[in-house]
C-alpha cells in the first residue's frame, strides 16, 4: 500500500526535449551508463524518450495479462490512528512526516499489528524491526499507539467486569536497525508511561545484517513485524534480502506452533510488512532483487540506472508543459519509471 508522500528532490535531472545537446552521449554508445555519476542532461534525448515508450508498452502489456503496475492503479490509502491526533497539530515537525507516521500505524492497526490477536494462547511478544530507523521516533510513535490500545482495552474490560488480560501485559521489542550513529534518540528520552517495552540498538549496514544471528528475535512465541519509514534506494531492497536469507519468511509456519510442535523452536509468526518508500533514483541494479523481472521484459542494467534517473522527475515539482500530451510529461515519466 502506498502511504508515502512526494519528496522534492535537488538533483540536477532536467534535459532540454526540444533541444539537442551536441555534448550529450550518443545514442549509439552502450557504455553510456558505465559512469560512476552522471547527469540525464549528459544523455541523448532519443535514449531517454525510447526508454519511457518502452517502459510504457511493457506495463500496458503486463496490465493485459492483469497485473496492474500504473501507480493510478494501485488504490492510496492514507490512514490514521488516534493515538496520533496530537502529532497531527504538531507544529514543530513538518506535517509531511507526521501524516506519513501516522499512516503506518494506521495501516498496522488495520493489519492487526498492534496487538496480540485475542485468544492467541501461543504468542506472548511482539517484535518490531524497524530498518532504517534513524533517531527511532517511529517505533516509539508505535510503541505509544501500543500503549493507546491497551488504555482502551482496558476501559473496556472495566466497564463490562471482565478480568480478561489479554494484550494487556504482553511486551513489545523494538530492534532499530542503523548503520549511523544518532544523537538525540527518541528511545532514551523519559517516558513513566514505558510498560513491557524494550529497544534493542543494531549499528550495522542493512547490505551485512543477517537476522538469523540476532540474540532474542527470532522465537517461536513472538510475532515479527517490519517497519520503516525512510527506505531510501537501494536500502529496501537490501531489507528484503536481508529476510530472505534469514530464512525468516520460511520459517514463519503459525500452523505448527499451534499444534504445539515443541521440536521447531525456530518457527517465527511472522506477522507483515509495513514500509514507506522513498528515493528510487539512489537504488541500484547491483542491491535490486527481481532482475529476472527486468530481463524478462526486455530491460538491460543500463536501462535500469536511467529508470532511477529518471523516476525523480515524478517528484522534482517540475510543472507541466502545456504544449506536451498527457504521456509526454516529464511528471508522466518520472511515475513510469517508479
Amino acid at each position: 500500500t502506498n502511504t508515502s508522500t512526494n519528496t522534492n528532490t535537488s538533483i540536477n535531472t532536467s534535459i532540454n526535449i526540444n533541444n539537442t545537446n551536441n555534448s550529450s552521449t550518443n545514442v549509439n554508445d552502450i557504455d553510456y551508463l558505465n559512469k560512476a555519476q552522471i547527469k540525464l542532461n549528459e544523455i541523448d534525448e532519443n535514449i531517454v524518450l525510447e526508454l519511457c515508450i518502452r517502459i510504457e508498452k511493457s506495463l500496458e502489456n503486463l496490465k493485459k495479462e492483469g497485473i496492474n503496475c500504473f501507480l493510478n492503479d494501485i488504490p492510496e490509502k492514507v490512514l490514521l490512528h488516534h493515538s496520533c491526533s496530537q502529532l497531527l497539530v504538531d507544529k514543530n515537525r513538518n506535517q509531511k512526516h507526521n501524516i506519513q507516521v501516522a499512516s503506518i500505524i494506521g495501516h498496522l492497526d488495520s493489519m492487526n499489528l498492534l496487538k496480540i490477536s485475542n485468544g492467541n494462547d501461543f504468542i506472548d511478544e511482539l517484535h518490531y524491526i524497524e530498518f532504517g530507523a534513524g533517531k527511532g521516533s517511529l517505533s516509539c510513535y508505535i510503541e505509544a499507539a501500543q500503549r493507546y490500545e491497551k488504555m482502551i482495552k482496558k476501559n473496556n474490560d472495566n466497564d463490562i467486569n471482565t478480568s480478561n488480560d489479554n494484550n494487556i501485559n504482553n511486551s513489545s521489542h523494538f530492534w532499530l536497525i542503523d548503520r549511523a550513529t544518532h544523537r538525540n534518540k527518541h528511545e532514551r528520552k523519559k517516558d513513566e508511561n514505558r510498560d513491557n517495552c524494550f529497544f534493542h540498538r543494531i549499528r550495522i549496514d542493512i547490505r551485512d545484517l543477517n537476522l538469523s544471528k540476532v540474540d532474542g528475535l527470532i522465537n517461536r512465541k513472538s510475532k515479527l513485524v517490519i517497519v520503516g519509514k525512510h527506505l531510501c534506494g537501494e536500502a529496501f531492497d537490501f531489507t528484503i534480502r536481508s529476510l530472505v536469507n534469514s530464512n525468516i519468511l520460511q520459517k514463519s509456519n503459525l500452523h505448527q506452533i499451534n499444534n504445539n510442535n515443541n521440536n521447531n523452536n525456530n518457527n517465527v509468526n511472522f506477522g507483515g510488512i509495513v514500509v514507506a518508500l522513498c528515493c528510487h533514483h539512489r537504488c541500484s541494479w547491483k542491491a535490486y532483487p527481481n532482475k529476472q523481472f527486468m530481463i524478462v521484459n526486455g530491460f538491460t542494467k543500463s536501462d535500469f540506472k536511467l529508470m532511477c534517473l529518471i523516476s525523480s522527475w515524478a517528484t522534482c515539482g517540475l510543472t507541466k508543459n502545456s504544449n506536451d500530451t498527457k504521456h509526454f510529461t516529464k511528471e508522466n515519466y518520472g511515475f513510469l519509471c517508479k
